[in-house]
């Protein structure tokens, strides 16, 4: 059994209110710490939770703390759990300066962290006791060392409850049908990346794709967000962030992709509005582009093409084999508007949604289609080794570019480079080449 996202949230949201509504009386009636103030009303943080509530559970969700999981708790969902927390309530105190007509006590802020944080630690564990264990999931191991298959089965069997599981090993040659499956562990890592682009794309979105590598027990102490038996588990298609410098590109991620949505929330819809007036049909475009490790997401764009645009482009393709798709003179934009969006990439504004939800970063190389991604060449699969971005090295560069060679060549740059002070220069030279409109997107 999984362990229940929907349970968990409402866990967290209890503990988030709990540790509010007992960290309050430690504070002002305990006499535990001196109080030179009037008491405030308890009623004040009572409307606060009311609000933070929905955003603490969709900020908690985006840094990953409600992926699927299976066995005990480990080191890094502890670590993730609390560094989540401290971001959260790190925000919360920053705008509590802010809030001038409201007096909120920052000591009850920082006691109710501590609290929150064992609470919601507590009841992880109370879960994880009663059914973290059980699972019914048909698993593939796919490797070259038969030893090694035949200890991770083994390991398998051994922590987990099972009940219907099937186990099935293959010595480096994948199976035509992978959705046949729950879960895939690639057992010793000796598969070439483009091999493992190739099953991944090949891969539903529900499938879990796991990596054990070869030399896993020199990574035993490191915070992996799953080990089964003394075999640490890194997840391929399902968020994880490892470092300080990952989880803080993640949570600006989040809060900056949060804050353009309600600031540009009327731009939005004056958009959606005219393009439902000029032109009719959808408003958003959706399409299934690919993500980090050949993970398939919904991108959403505003719509700036014909309807029928996708099966001209799909034609094109399989005439000409080329693994890129703009084009200066596409004759499937639709009119002025369309062009003005794209010029000025207004038309890209819903991908802070998907920034938002971790399926892409701020700064990152851009999503292709899954058609083109096929086509790739070995080097090529190398722009999936991390997350997909709405602006990028090369969007500064060569924004607008027909060579996808052009376009590689800026995209491993940044893979080698990429810091966030790097993405912040990069989100910093972006906003002149859009205001100006240089290229198109």
């Amino acid at each position: 059994m999984k362990l229940a996202p929907l349970s968990l949230r409402v866990s967290d949201l209890a503990s988030l209110w709990l540790a509010i509504l007992v960290a309050f009386p430690v504070r002002f009636y305990s006499e535990i710490i001196p109080v030179f103030t009037p008491i405030p009303e308890l009623s004040l943080y009572i409307k606060t939770l009311m609000v933070l509530s929905p955003f603490y559970l969709l900020f908690m969700n985006a840094m990953g703390n409600y992926s699927e999981r299976r066995g005990r708790l480990t080191e890094y969902e502890i670590h993730n759990l609390f560094r989540s927390l401290a971001f959260f309530y790190l925000f919360c105190l920053s705008m509590s300066f802010f809030l001038r007509s409201h007096e909120f006590s920052r000591v009850t802020l920082i006691l109710s962290f501590f609290l929150n944080f064992l609470f919601c630690l507590f009841l992880r564990l109370l879960w994880i006791s009663v059914f973290g264990r059980k699972v019914s999931d048909r698993v593939l191991l796919i490797g070259t060392n038969l030893s090694m298959l035949a200890e991770v089965k083994k390991s398998y069997e051994e922590d987990f409850v099972i009940h219907g599981v099937e186990s099935v090993f293959v010595d480096s040659k994948v199976p035509e049908d992978p959705a046949n499956f729950d879960r895939i562990i690639i057992v010793g890592g000796e598969i070439d990346f483009a091999d493992l682009a190739d099953i991944m794309l090949r891969t539903p979105r529900s499938t879990r794709i796991d990596l054990i590598p070869s030399y896993h027990f020199f990574l035993r102490h490191l915070p992996f967000k799953e080990a089964i038996g003394m075999f640490p588990v890194l997840p391929l298609n399902q968020q994880i962030l490892s470092g300080w410098s990952t989880f803080t590109k993640r949570t600006l991620d989040v809060w900056i992709s949060a804050l353009f949505l309600v600031l540009l929330s009327p731009a939005l819809l004056l958009i959606a509005a005219c393009l439902r007036f000029l032109y009719g049909g959808p408003d958003l475009f959706r399409q299934e582009r690919v993500g980090q490790n050949g993970r398939p997401f919904t991108i959403y764009k505003f719509r700036t093409m014909k309807l029928e645009a996708e099966k001209e482009i799909a034609f094109l393709l399989q005439k000409e084999k080329i693994p890129n798709y703009k084009s200066r003179n596409d004759t499937r934009v639709l009119g002025k508007f369309g062009w003005f969006l794209r010029r000025t990439s207004l038309d890209e504004l819903p991908q802070f949604w998907n920034v938002f939800q971790g399926s892409m970063s701020l700064v990152g190389p851009r999503p292709a289609p899954l058609e083109f991604v096929r086509n790739y060449s070995s080097l090529h699969k190398l722009r999936l080794a991390i997350p997909p971005g709405m602006t990028g090295l090369q969007q500064i560069h060569c924004r607008g570019s027909e060579s996808i060679e052009e376009i590689l060549e800026y995209d491993l740059r940044y893979i080698r480079k990429q810091s966030i002070w790097f993405d912040l220069v990069i989100l910093i030279r972006t906003i002149p080449h859009v205001l100006f409109g240089r290229g198109i997107h």
